[in-house]
Protein backbone atom coordinates (compact mmCIF):
# COMPACT_ATOMS: atom_id res chain seq x y z
CA UNK A 1 0.00 0.00 0.00
CA UNK A 2 1.47 3.02 -1.09
CA UNK A 3 2.12 5.62 1.88
CA UNK A 4 -0.41 8.48 -0.05
CA UNK A 5 -2.94 6.15 0.49
CA UNK A 6 -2.66 5.13 4.13
CA UNK A 7 -3.22 9.34 4.84
CA UNK A 8 -6.34 9.54 2.80
CA UNK A 9 -7.90 6.42 4.29
CA UNK A 10 -6.35 7.65 7.98
CA UNK A 11 -8.09 11.15 7.27
CA UNK A 12 -11.76 10.36 8.30
CA UNK A 13 -10.46 8.78 11.74
CA UNK A 14 -9.07 12.25 11.76
CA UNK A 15 -11.60 14.08 11.46
CA UNK A 16 -13.83 11.45 13.91
CA UNK A 17 -11.63 12.02 16.77
CA UNK A 18 -10.72 15.91 16.59
CA UNK A 19 -15.27 16.15 16.26
CA UNK A 20 -15.42 13.69 19.87
CA UNK A 21 -12.30 15.58 21.62
CA UNK A 22 -13.68 18.71 20.79
CA UNK A 23 -17.33 17.84 21.77
CA UNK A 24 -15.76 16.15 25.06
CA UNK A 25 -14.38 19.91 25.65
CA UNK A 26 -16.98 21.90 25.20
CA UNK A 27 -19.37 19.47 27.72
CA UNK A 28 -17.60 18.86 30.57
CA UNK A 29 -20.20 18.93 32.87
CA UNK A 30 -22.09 15.39 33.91
CA UNK A 31 -25.58 16.90 32.40
CA UNK A 32 -26.24 16.79 29.00
CA UNK A 33 -29.02 19.62 29.20
CA UNK A 34 -28.08 23.22 29.01
CA UNK A 35 -29.29 25.44 32.32
CA UNK A 36 -31.61 28.23 31.53
CA UNK A 37 -31.25 31.38 33.41
CA UNK A 38 -33.39 32.38 35.16
CA UNK A 39 -34.77 36.33 35.33
CA UNK A 40 -37.24 38.10 36.46
CA UNK A 41 -40.71 39.62 34.32
CA UNK A 42 -42.09 42.87 35.24
CA UNK A 43 -45.56 42.80 36.24
CA UNK A 44 -48.01 45.52 34.76
CA UNK A 45 -49.29 47.74 37.33
CA UNK A 46 -52.19 46.61 39.27
CA UNK A 47 -54.30 49.30 38.82
CA UNK A 48 -55.17 47.33 35.27
CA UNK A 49 -56.74 43.96 35.15
CA UNK A 50 -56.45 41.17 32.96
CA UNK A 51 -59.53 40.94 30.11
CA UNK A 52 -60.94 37.89 28.80
CA UNK A 53 -60.66 35.83 32.19
CA UNK A 54 -64.71 35.75 32.82
CA UNK A 55 -63.97 36.89 36.30
CA UNK A 56 -66.26 40.10 37.10
CA UNK A 57 -63.91 42.70 37.99
CA UNK A 58 -60.10 42.02 36.16
CA UNK A 59 -58.84 42.07 32.58
CA UNK A 60 -56.46 39.63 31.10
CA UNK A 61 -52.90 40.06 31.04
CA UNK A 62 -53.02 40.99 27.18
CA UNK A 63 -54.99 43.46 27.60
CA UNK A 64 -53.55 44.99 30.39
CA UNK A 65 -50.43 45.01 28.57
CA UNK A 66 -51.88 46.81 25.06
CA UNK A 67 -53.96 49.19 27.64
CA UNK A 68 -50.55 50.16 29.39
CA UNK A 69 -48.40 50.81 26.27
CA UNK A 70 -51.52 53.18 25.80
CA UNK A 71 -51.46 55.16 28.61
CA UNK A 72 -47.94 55.71 28.58
CA UNK A 73 -46.96 59.61 27.88
CA UNK A 74 -45.05 58.91 24.80
CA UNK A 75 -47.57 56.54 23.17
CA UNK A 76 -48.41 56.40 19.53
CA UNK A 77 -51.85 55.99 20.21
CA UNK A 78 -53.62 55.91 16.58
CA UNK A 79 -50.68 53.28 16.10
CA UNK A 80 -50.70 51.12 18.96
CA UNK A 81 -54.63 50.75 18.10
CA UNK A 82 -54.25 49.85 15.02
CA UNK A 83 -51.77 47.81 15.85
CA UNK A 84 -53.72 46.20 18.69
CA UNK A 85 -57.20 46.79 17.65
CA UNK A 86 -58.78 42.87 17.16
CA UNK A 87 -56.95 41.84 20.81
CA UNK A 88 -58.07 45.26 22.35
CA UNK A 89 -61.57 44.85 20.90
CA UNK A 90 -61.52 41.39 21.85
CA UNK A 91 -60.35 41.66 25.54
CA UNK A 92 -62.76 44.43 26.60
CA UNK A 93 -65.59 42.64 25.11
CA UNK A 94 -64.37 39.28 27.88
CA UNK A 95 -63.72 41.92 30.84
CA UNK A 96 -66.64 42.13 33.08
CA UNK A 97 -66.97 45.36 34.75
CA UNK A 98 -67.48 45.45 38.85
CA UNK A 99 -69.81 48.93 38.25
CA UNK A 100 -72.26 50.63 35.83
CA UNK A 101 -69.56 53.46 35.16
CA UNK A 102 -67.11 51.00 34.05
CA UNK A 103 -68.98 48.70 31.77
CA UNK A 104 -70.27 52.27 30.24
CA UNK A 105 -66.81 53.43 29.60
CA UNK A 106 -65.96 49.63 28.35
CA UNK A 107 -68.65 49.56 25.91
CA UNK A 108 -68.09 53.40 24.68
CA UNK A 109 -64.00 52.13 24.29
CA UNK A 110 -65.35 49.38 21.99
CA UNK A 111 -67.81 51.03 20.08
CA UNK A 112 -64.73 53.73 19.64
CA UNK A 113 -62.11 50.79 18.38
CA UNK A 114 -65.00 49.18 16.15
CA UNK A 115 -65.93 52.31 14.84
CA UNK A 116 -62.45 53.66 14.01
CA UNK A 117 -63.20 56.64 16.48
CA UNK A 118 -59.48 57.89 17.73
CA UNK A 119 -60.86 60.77 19.02
CA UNK A 120 -63.36 58.67 21.54
CA UNK A 121 -60.94 55.68 22.13
CA UNK A 122 -57.94 58.39 23.13
CA UNK A 123 -60.60 60.39 25.35
CA UNK A 124 -61.72 56.64 27.02
CA UNK A 125 -58.08 56.19 27.44
CA UNK A 126 -57.74 59.39 29.17
CA UNK A 127 -59.90 58.73 31.57
CA UNK A 128 -57.67 55.61 32.73
CA UNK A 129 -54.73 58.03 33.11
CA UNK A 130 -56.46 60.07 35.07
CA UNK A 131 -57.90 57.45 37.50
CA UNK A 132 -61.59 58.47 36.43
CA UNK A 133 -62.13 54.30 35.41
CA UNK A 134 -59.92 51.68 37.48
CA UNK A 135 -59.39 48.26 35.88
CA UNK A 136 -57.96 45.46 38.08
CA UNK A 137 -55.93 42.85 36.76
CA UNK A 138 -56.78 39.10 37.27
Amino acid sequence: MRPSNRIHRAIPAIALLFAVATFAACNTGASSLPSIPSFTVPSVGASLSVSGSGLTGCVDAATAAILAQLQQPTADIPTLINQNKLALIAGLQAFQPPDTATTTWRDQLVTALQTNDTATATAKLQMLVSGEVAITTC
